[in-house]
């Protein structure tokens, strides 16, 4: 199960990044092939789903910046279909949830109320972790 929502906390640095995006080269030569592909991606999706928002490239970049900063340097997995479709539906799951819409919820995943408490639980946990890290353990 991946963590999808990170809780990022304002950064001068990124800040600094973003301001000055403009003056990075287009050349896709300059970057790494990896990264020029997540810029494309990310603003060919912006125009599909979003052609009102105007300067899509601007906002890829924007988008792509952001996640190097926070996460440049790591090797990271994205899954793929199925496994990409359950993690966010997962991630969805966890954010909708009230305390006490797990039938609603289960409705309209088309899950049982069991299987959501688990992914409730699941979520719950990989939240937990990611703001409260677990103190290491003296024997």
């Amino acid at each position: 199960m991946t963590q999808l929502a990170l809780a990022m906390d304002e950064s001068p640095d990124l800040d600094d990044l973003l301001k000055h995006m403009d003056h990075l080269s287009d050349d896709p030569n300059l970057w790494p092939k990896t990264l020029s592909n997540f810029v494309a991606v990310t603003e060919n999706q912006i125009q599909r789903s979003r052609p009102d928002l105007g300067d899509a490239q601007g906002l890829a970049c924007d988008v792509v910046a952001a996640i190097a900063h926070y996460l440049g340097g790591r090797q990271i997995y994205l899954p793929r279909d199925d496994r990409l479709q359950r993690a966010l539906r997962d991630y969805r799951i966890y954010r909708d949830f009230l305390g006490h819409n797990h039938e609603e919820l289960a409705q309209r995943e088309r899950l049982t109320v069991i299987q959501i408490y688990n992914i409730v639980a699941v979520q719950r946990k990989l939240f937990r972790a990611r703001i409260q890290p677990q103190l290491p353990l003296n024997p």
